[in-house]
């Protein structure tokens, strides 16, 4: 499972495809290397890019509408352009958006696919909000598809939710159509992920295992408990994606709402009150069928990176979440998904990781 974060990127947990509402589909480009999901069948735009240098760069927009937002996938083709270009595309791609009128909400690095790549959401003057990563595929590539910037960003108008399931929903492919993940091996090299599964995979963290349920198909009728919520919790959200380690540690679900009904057309807030719909479009493999929960608590939440002789005992971001949302639900092949986060949160870097649960 691909985990991403921080922050309500924990919501929105994806296999290998996309977590799709009803119209929407899994958009392809071969030809640009790449997948993302989209509420329709997108315009393609030729344009020219300029680079940190001010040097001009071919680009392509891929751009769809719903519901009033506006998304829109950018391929820059840095093919061709100097090594400083390709060095600074997503710093020079950060400042774009930093330069915009408005809030800068959120503004992080990441990493998507074991790519570099950044993180920013604004909030505009006119009420909307903006949600955009980028990642650098910069060459070399024995797979296909290298020096291209790739730009997802989503701009959702006043009183809808920023739409940042988006650019979580891209996947890099290679010349075959097929998925291309990296990961960095013991020698520093950048090596194909081929997603072997891993005996003790905290232990390249200098931390414990990720959590992992027996059975998710508990309680096979109404709501899960508090204490059973948080064990889904860990389920659902620790574990090992995009070359780092999540983890959650002091874990409480304070209360679990009454069920409510999932609506598949998308609604103001899934975060607002316990009465709101559910927005289908946003919970991976929602049965709809299916009432959902809404929790709350709050949690600390543990990013590391693979320990070296540089980070050993510092390599983590935490995450302090004191009051956390989110929901429970189940999937369609019957098994419960939990999620939870608070957009205000307090991260400290350079941290140890956690040990084992207690």
């Amino acid at each position: 499972m691909r985990r991403l974060a921080p922050v309500a990127l924990f919501l929105f947990c994806l296999d290998t495809g996309a977590a799709l509402a009803q119209d929407w589909h899994a958009f392809v480009s071969r030809e640009e290397y790449f997948l993302v999901s989209m509420p329709a069948e997108p315009e393609v735009v030729t344009i020219e890019y300029t680079a940190a240098s001010g040097a001009i760069v071919p680009a392509k927009t891929f751009t769809a509408a719903d519901n009033g937002t506006v998304y829109t996938a950018t391929v820059v083709h840095y093919m061709a352009a100097d090594r400083a270009d390709i060095d600074a595309a997503i710093e020079h791609a950060v400042r774009t958006f930093r330069a915009r009128p408005g809030e800068v909400t959120y503004d992080n690095m990441q990493v998507m696919e074991g790519l570099p790549g950044h993180m920013i959401y604004l909030s505009n003057p006119d009420g909307s909000r903006t949600a955009a990563g980028m990642y650098m595929h910069a060459g070399p590539s024995e797979w296909g598809g290298p020096d291209r910037l790739y730009i997802l960003e989503a701009t959702a108008p006043p009183g809808q939710p920023p739409a940042i399931h988006f650019s979580q929903s891209f996947f890099l492919l290679d010349s075959e159509g097929v998925r291309l993940e990296y990961q960095t091996d013991e020698n520093g090299r950048r090596v194909r992920n081929m997603r072997i599964q891993q005996e003790n995979p905290g232990a390249a963290y200098g931390a414990r295992d990720p959590m992992t349920c027996d059975s998710l198909t508990e309680p096979s009728d109404g709501k899960p408990t508090a204490a059973r919520a948080a064990e889904l919790l860990r389920c659902s959200m620790e574990g090992i994606g995009d070359g780092s380690l999540f983890l959650l540690e002091d874990l409480v679900v304070s209360e679990v709402g009454d069920g409510e009904a999932v609506d598949e057309v998308n609604v103001p807030d899934i975060d607002t009150s316990a009465s709101a719909a559910v927005d289908a479009g946003y919970f991976r493999d929602i049965d709809t069928a299916e009432p959902a929960y809404p929790i709350r608590g709050s949690l600390v939440r543990y990013e590391c990176r693979r320990e070296n002789a540089e980070n050993a005992g510092a390599n983590c971001w935490r995450y302090e979440e004191p009051n956390a949302s989110g929901r429970c639900y189940r999937t369609s092949s019957g098994e419960w998904n939990c999620l939870m986060s608070d957009l205000a949160l307090v991260r400290t870097d350079g941290v140890a990781p956690p040990g084992p649960l207690e």
